[in-house]
């Protein structure tokens, strides 16, 4: 592989395995890129940041936002 081609991605609902895998994509070299009208969100961010190389089209979305654990801490704590 040496592009992820990011496309419909949600985020994560394990935050441990996301990170697992953008160590993998960085250690490996790994591209990622976002096409026109692809979009990424939440965890998936985390991914698209980790590539090596990172590109998107002018019309590719992001979505972030802060986070909250299971004990309900978030950012301001």
């Amino acid at each position: 592989i040496v592009t992820l081609e990011l496309i419909d991605c949600p985020g994560t609902e394990d935050d441990r395995a996301n990170l697992r895998l953008g160590q993998l994509i960085r250690d490996k070299g790994i591209a990622t890129h976002v096409p026109a009208d692809g979009w990424v969100a939440s965890g998936a961010v985390d991914l698209f940041l980790a590539g090596a190389r990172r590109s998107a089209e002018p019309s590719a979305r992001f979505a972030v936002h802060s986070w909250e654990d299971i004990t309900g801490r978030g950012p301001q704590d």
